[in-house]
């Protein structure tokens, strides 16, 4: 058979069920039993109309009035199907860790590290083509189903901001992306918040949530940078979508215990995410721009640099901690000052100050510094003779050295 005529027939049986609309949940329980064993159909054809079917299936799975059970199939019992799975997606880099996340998210006891066998890349692949077939499910479930997203969904979000940034695989990283874009301008269920928080969690910080008692690593020490970065980059969307529900006291506090270590992170990628991600939600007002929060970037950015040079305790990033804590620092002021494009704060000047401080410091710190200050520039040029009135003249003075590029020729 060709992959022409199996995408023909599915299209001409999805069009017959879709008459039918709610009235056949036999029919519905009996075609998802005859789709589940060609999820990893080798025809990216018929995977894409399978995808589609699926979206037709579990269109009317809604939550009906008082609790009322319905006899459609049900979604989390899919999930639970699809989850163990995709325990062999492909594993990327050197670093041995940077695929347990999967494993250890859907097991309840801990993977061994063990070599794969010779016919692993095989199975790899039947289940790449599985993943494929949910995410274009997940497309079509996003945009046409009738209610927010079901709480059991974000159980696949560590696997899709893993898949993300797969390169090898151009087909896996696209319906990746565009399922998270998706997903994070759904409308949420006050009973997907937790969920969702927990997925972010499971990717940023493995070491609490999964890994415990597997190796003795940190908190820091991620499975998958980009990873991290694209979760971050998520929630902060997810955020904007859904400001009120993810507002209450308890969700920032364990929003913000989880982002501001991210901040000394040994990967300067991730932390950079950080920066941004704490930026956009200063902006929007889900964080307060708090003594405290202040104070313990201050901190960080007081960390005093050895003169002496060491050996790094932090890999083959050549970042020694001190200097890694110090760049945090300045990166948490950065995004306080960032987070204000048209206004100053009542704490600017004295930010500004701070990192002003800084301005010496060596790389990337220096170049976070001029960055930031170049950008406050930009950004308030037009209102500049309003603005200047929240500074001293020393303030002034200090801030015009940083402004004006040094002449080499005077």
């Amino acid at each position: 058979k060709g992959s022409f005529k199996d995408t023909a027939q599915l299209y001409l049986l999805q069009g017959a069920v879709e008459q039918q609309e709610w009235r056949v949940p036999a029919l519905h329980h009996a075609l998802l039993q005859q789709l589940k064993p060609y999820l990893s159909h080798s025809y990216k054809l018929v995977r894409d109309r399978i995808g589609s079917i699926l979206s037709t299936i579990f269109l009317f799975e809604i939550k009906l009035p008082n609790g009322k059970s319905h006899l459609q199939p049900k979604l989390t019992d899919f999930i639970d199907f699809v989850l163990p799975q995709l325990e062999s997606l492909p594993k990327k880099g050197d670093d041995t860790i940077d695929g347990l996340v999967f494993k250890a998210a859907t097991t309840a006891n801990p993977p061994k590290l063990e070599n794969s066998p010779a016919d692993a890349k095989e199975e790899t692949e039947e289940t790449v083509r599985l993943f494929k077939t949910v995410l274009n499910w997940m497309l079509g479930h996003t945009k046409e189903h009738h209610q927010p997203l079901s709480p059991s969904i974000f159980r696949l979000l560590p696997y899709i901001f893993y898949c993300e940034s797969y390169d090898d695989d151009k087909e896996l990283e696209a319906l990746s992306k565009t399922a998270l874009s998706f997903i994070a301008t759904s409308s949420l269920l006050t009973e997907s918040v937790k969920p969702a928080l927990e997925a972010i969690e499971t990717v940023c910080t493995p070491a609490l949530t999964l890994f415990s008692r597997l190796l003795p690593l940190k908190v820091l020490q991620c499975p998958s940078w980009k990873a991290v970065c694209a979760a971050l980059k998520f929630f902060a969307d997810l955020v904007l979508r859904n400001f009120f529900v993810l507002r209450r006291d308890t969700c920032v506090s364990r929003v913000r215990e989880m982002v501001l270590p991210l901040f000394q992170s040994p990967r300067l990628e991730v932390r950079e995410s950080g920066c941004e991600f704490l930026r956009r939600l200063l902006q929007c007002g889900y964080f307060s721009l708090s003594s405290s929060l202040i104070d313990h970037f201050e901190q960080l950015a007081s960390t005093e640099l050895s003169k002496r040079k060491g050996k790094s305790t932090m890999g083959k990033n050549g970042f020694g901690k001190a200097l890694v804590d110090r760049h945090a620092g300045v990166l948490g002021l950065a995004s306080c000052i960032k987070a204000y494009p048209y206004s100053i704060p009542e704490a600017g000047p004295d930010i500004l100050m701070a990192l002003a401080d800084h301005v010496n410091d060596p790389a990337p710190i220096q170049e976070t510094v001029r960055k930031t200050v170049a950008n406050f520039k930009d950004t308030h040029r037009d209102d500049w003779e309003f603005h200047k009135k929240s500074f001293t003249e020393d303030q002034l003075a200090i801030l015009s050295g940083l402004l004006v590029s040094p002449n080499y020729y005077v």
